[in-house]
């Protein structure tokens, strides 16, 4: 197995706490959305939920943390940060 073959499992021990930041429209309506994709996938609310706007101020950058319990849930929140209106990059 090389470097590039790693997993989320073979790289973390689980539970694992992790911060998603999420680029998107500077709204409102976008860090909702992001909260609640969050909430909807794991059935559970990220905490805590920090916005930094963009030096512009057009986007802003939404840090949601996160204790994850496997590899599948890491993959899920990042399908569904992807998804959300207004999203641009999910780090």
């Amino acid at each position: 197995m090389t470097n590039n073959d790693k997993h989320f499992e073979d790289l973390m021990d689980f539970p694992a706490e992790m911060t998603f930041r999420v680029v998107g429209d500077a709204t409102a309506l976008f860090r909702a959305a992001s909260e609640s994709a969050v909430f909807e996938t794991l059935g559970r609310a990220a905490s805590p939920v920090a916005v930094q706007p963009s030096k512009g101020g057009k986007y802003w950058v939404v840090r949601l943390t996160v204790t994850v319990d496997n590899a599948d849930e890491i993959r899920a929140l990042y399908q569904a940060l992807n998804g959300v209106d207004g999203a641009r990059m999910v780090m």
